[in-house]
C-alpha cells in the first residue's frame, strides 16, 4: 500500500497550456490560477488539456483540483517524451475520482468545501515535454466538465506512513452563529474549507531530507497537492483525504528517537 504522496512542484505552471472547446470565459488559463472562483469548463461531457514545456519534467501524477466530475469520470493521460513525438512514451486511463454526490458538486459548492479531486498517479515516474489529458464523463447530468486547478509532477512519498492514531481531517466552518432577543438562533452563512493533520513519527535521513527541502521551498506560501492514501482500494478513502492547500503553521521537527525525526503538518485546502 502507497504511503503519504506529496507534489510539492507544479510543473503546470511553467506549461504552456491549450484544450478542446470551453465555456465563454472559462478557458483553460483558468486551471493556473488558486482561485476556486476561477474555472475551465468544457461545452461537453469531454475536456482535453494538453500540455507542454520547453524542457523535459518529470511526471508522476496529473490531477485537477475543484471538479465536478462523478464517479463514473475517467482520467486518460498521454505522456510524451519531445513535444513532436507521434506516439506516447507512457499512457494510462484510470477511474478519475469516487465519493462525488450530487449536492456537492459545481463551482457555487467550491468555496463550502466540495469540490471532487480527479486524480491520475502514474505506476512509474517519467520524463516528458508533453502530457495531453482528457477527462470524460459522459453521465454527467450537467452537460460539460469543469475545473479549477491543474496539478502535474513529481512526487515525494514517505517510506514510513503517517501515524493513523494522530491524523485528521477537520472541515473549518466560518459561518458565525447569533441569537435574537427572543432566543432564536441565527446564522451568517460563510465559507468552508478542510485542513488535514499529519502527524509523521518517524522520518528517517531520506525522508527528513525530502520533506525539509520541501518545508524550505514551499513555506507557508507555495501550495502543495498532498494524497494520505494513494490508490486505495476504498476509492471514497483517498477522496476524504485528498487536498491541495498551504501549511496554515510552521513545522518544527524533533527526533524522538536516534536516527528518526517527527514533524506534523497541518494543510489547509486553498
Amino acid at each position: 500500500m502507497a504511503n503519504l504522496r506529496v507534489i510539492y512542484d507544479n510543473a503546470a505552471d511553467r506549461a504552456t497550456l491549450s484544450s478542446t472547446a470551453t465555456a465563454t470565459g472559462l478557458d483553460v488559463t483558468k486551471l493556473t490560477t488558486d482561485l476556486k472562483s476561477d474555472i475551465c469548463r468544457s461545452t461537453t461531457t469531454s475536456l482535453t488539456v494538453t500540455a507542454t514545456w520547453t524542457a523535459a519534467e518529470t511526471i508522476g501524477g496529473v490531477m485537477f483540483a475543484f471538479t465536478n466530475c462523478t464517479d463514473n469520470a475517467t482520467i486518460s493521460v498521454d505522456a510524451y517524451t519531445n513535444t513532436g513525438d507521434a506516439t506516447p512514451a507512457y499512457s494510462t486511463s484510470v477511474t478519475a475520482s469516487s465519493g462525488g454526490a450530487a449536492t456537492n458538486r459545481g463551482v457555487n459548492y467550491f468555496a463550502y468545501g466540495g469540490g471532487i479531486y480527479a486524480r491520475c498517479w502514474f505506476a512509474q515516474c517519467v520524463t516528458a515535454q508533453k502530457v495531453v489529458i482528457t477527462i470524460s464523463d459522459a453521465g454527467n447530468t450537467q452537460g460539460y466538465v469543469e475545473a479549477g486547478r491543474l496539478i502535474i509532477g513529481n512526487y515525494w512519498e514517505s517510506v514510513v506512513g503517517a501515524e493513523q492514531g494522530n491524523t485528521s481531517m477537520t472541515m473549518n466552518d466560518m459561518s458565525e452563529q447569533s441569537r435574537t432577543y427572543s432566543g432564536d438562533m441565527r446564522v451568517t452563512v460563510k465559507p468552508r474549507f478542510r485542513k488535514q493533520s499529519i502527524s509523521m513519527p518517524s522520518l528517517d535521513a531520506n525522508d527528513r531530507a525530502a520533506l525539509w527541502s520541501i518545508l524550505y521551498n514551499n513555506g507557508m506560501a507555495k501550495p502543495v497537492f498532498l494524497s494520505l492514501f494513494p490508490n486505495n482500494a476504498e476509492a471514497k478513502k483517498e477522496q476524504a483525504h485528498m487536498l491541495y492547500g498551504r501549511l496554515s503553521t510552521n513545522v518544527a521537527m524533533s527526533t524522538p528517537y536516534f536516527n528518526f525525526m517527527a514533524a506534523k503538518l497541518d494543510v489547509e485546502e486553498i
